[in-house]
């Protein structure tokens, strides 16, 4: 299914809008990422090997070095939604992208879901398997790849199953790979509440991941369900809880491993107001997307900063330069170094359905200010299905049902 609304025009409309409409067509029609309203920037399109509609291509994205990886969990690669994943490389000192591999699991099977998430560190990248029912016997599983230092080609050298009975809700719910740190967790009982998520920690020991800890939510599953969402970083790492209910906010867990190996839980985060609670870490830095904040709904981001003695203080408030009534600012988030880029609707017009989704992006300052400083937009709904940073640059995805998936490269400022 596609969760994003379809794009309706109003019967009537007024004109600083249907300005702003025209500009981004603008953007659209030169394929530019669009600096409104004075500036630009380049952005490259990947070549998507299958132009079919519903392969839900860019519904997940990595970065890594000079490697793209594009999810593609609808693809009939050997069976119906059986699902693909793609390798792109980038020329040397160019902007040029080319397919390098199509990666796809040693027990491929339809309904496999393969590449609903995908992440890359150090040369190597790990995908999902999810189909997301609770309780039932299923196939999820993260596989781990490399590339051979001789030819070239990737191999999966690793599949990692649900390590229990499974009773804590479906593997694979959400993924990080940060070096030789994976961090996986579960999707709990999202229905009854009855049970909570569980994060599973890996470390890299002789090539293979071996799983060294098990993290639990101390609360109850009525407060938040554990693990919607996780990033690492380094011997940091956050843990997104969810109500899964429309007017209750989220929760944020966050961790540090300390001398001996041990994850200890340093703070808990309540009130986060997202359904999903997007979550991104970068060094000692944790943005935390809010898309239902605010009376209007306009939404918000929040910048958090650690301290040492483990606590966290809120530094930066984020907000687009021209919110939107139910615009869902936040709705993903993603900070690397000193860029910031955050999902949400570009307008809506007095409608009862927003109109298209775009980026923005933030760059720290030297005065210490987070400020916008573009604006990607390609003028769908289906746009920043996912997205991932990487120094001055952010790959996105577009995924949907009812569309061809695309996936672009932006050139950040």
């Amino acid at each position: 299914m596609n969760p994003f609304p379809t794009h309706i025009m109003p019967r009537s409309v007024p004109l600083v809008p249907v300005l702003a409409a025209l500009r981004r067509l603008l953007c659209v029609v030169t394929v530019w990422t669009c600096v409104l309203p004075t500036a630009h920037a380049q952005l490259s399109r990947l070549p998507a090997p299958d132009t079919t509609r519903g392969t839900f291509f860019g519904a997940s994205t990595a970065l890594d070095g000079s490697l793209a990886v594009v999810g593609a969990p609808g693809a009939n690669a050997c069976g119906t939604r059986s699902g693909e994943v793609n390798v792109f490389r980038q020329g040397d000192r160019t902007t040029s992208w080319t397919l390098e591999a199509t990666l796809r699991p040693g027990d491929c099977h339809e309904e496999h879901f393969f590449g609903s998430h995908v992440d890359a560190s150090d040369g190597r990248i790990a995908v999902t398997s999810n189909r997301p029912f609770f309780r039932e016997s299923t196939s999820n599983a993260v596989y781990i790849f490399e590339q051979d230092s001789l030819d070239g080609s990737w191999h999966q050298i690793q599949r990692i199953e649900q390590p229990d009975d499974g009773r804590h809700g479906e593997f694979a719910n959400a993924m990080v790979l940060d070096g030789d740190l994976l961090a996986v967790t579960t999707a709990g009982d999202t229905s009854g509440q009855t049970y909570n998520g569980v994060v599973y920690i890996y470390e890299r020991r002789n090539s293979q991941f071996v799983q060294t800890a098990r993290l639990e939510s101390p609360l109850a599953a009525e407060e938040a369900v554990y693990g919607a969402s996780i990033d690492a970083d380094g011997d940091l790492l956050a843990v997104g809880a969810s109500t899964w209910a429309r007017e209750k906010p989220g929760i944020v867990f966050t961790y540090q491993r300390d001398a001996s190996g041990t994850w200890v839980l340093e703070e808990i985060m309540r009130g986060v107001d997202s359904f999903f609670v997007p979550i991104s870490l970068s060094g000692k830095r944790l943005a935390i997307g809010e898309s239902r904040a605010r009376r209007d709904g306009s939404g918000r981001v929040r910048i958090l900063e650690r301290r040492s003695d483990g606590s966290w203080e809120l530094t930066h408030t984020l907000r687009p330069s021209t919110p939107y009534d139910h615009g869902a600012f936040g709705s993903l988030v993603r900070i690397r170094g000193g860029r910031l880029a955050a999902v949400g609707y570009d307008e809506q017009l007095a409608m009862d359905r927003n109109i298209d989704r775009i980026v923005y992006v933030f760059s720290l300052s030297p005065d210490g200010e987070w400020k916008q400083t573009q604006v990607v937009d390609v003028g769908d709904t289906a746009f920043a299905s996912s997205i991932d940073l990487l120094e001055e640059m952010a790959l996105i995805g577009k995924a949907g049902d009812s569309v061809a998936g695309e996936a672009y490269v932006s050139r950040l400022r």
